[in-house]
């Protein structure tokens, strides 16, 4: 860390020596370091450099009444400001599991029937715990967050973390038969309550008919 910081002051102290030889004012170096930390506002590490040599800079330039130096330094206060709150934004939508918490096979009813949602985005449900009939199996995909309806996004509360989830069925057995009507192919969208605290079950609803199912995961063999 020691050799990180003496080898940015000597980059520091030989950037400041070229543009002195060259007699550029000390403001416009701060302005220098202004546009770098702009055009990185994505990377924090130097972003927050080149903020922080702005900003310095900056504050000598003030000393010798050079008033484009206050101005950069009140730039660079509102560009660390509009950084802050734009992080602040990406972390509310962005999930907080880099993996699929759906994952898994999840029991919905007390028929032991389960939804059982694998890593390839495939998914089966069963209505009773008889994996040879009333069965469907189709794709699935989810994102995180959903719309109420009254508009609002919901992604996350004190219990849940919610994803809106859509089931593709691609083929759906009923009493030994495949079911061949148009009703079997329709998409589902629901949403999958992710219960993140110790106690707190998961819930999946569905947002046509508003029904809803406790669930309770199986553990993995």
């Amino acid at each position: 860390m020691k050799r990180f910081i003496t080898n940015l002051k000597l980059k520091y102290n030989n950037i400041t020596s070229k543009f002195k030889r060259r007699k550029i004012k000390t403001s416009i170096i701060s302005l220098f370091f202004f546009l770098l930390a702009l055009l990185t506002m994505k990377s924090y590490i130097v972003f927050a450099i080149c903020s922080f040599l702005s900003i310095i800079i900056g504050l000598k330039s003030i000393r010798k009444k050079q008033i484009l130096g206050l101005i950069i330094i009140i730039l660079t206060i509102i560009l660390i400001a509009i950084n802050i709150i734009n992080t602040k934004k990406t972390e509310k939508t962005t999930d907080p599991y880099d993996s699929n918490v759906l994952i898994g096979s999840w029991i919905y009813n007390d028929s032991g029937g389960t939804y059982n949602f694998e890593k390839n985005l495939t998914y089966t449900q069963y209505v009773t715990n008889n994996l040879e009939d009333n069965f469907c199996y189709g794709t699935y995909k989810y994102e995180y967050g959903y719309e109420t309806d009254k508009g609002k996004m919901l992604r996350k509360d004190v219990d849940f973390i919610y994803y809106f989830l859509i089931l593709k069925p691609k083929k759906c057995i009923i009493n030994g038969n495949q079911d061949t009507s148009s009703e079997s192919k329709k998409e589902k969208n629901m949403v999958f309550a992710y219960g993140y605290n110790k106690g707190t079950k998961s819930v999946i609803i569905n947002t046509t008919t508003d029904l809803y199912n406790t669930l309770t995961k199986k553990e993995e063999k």
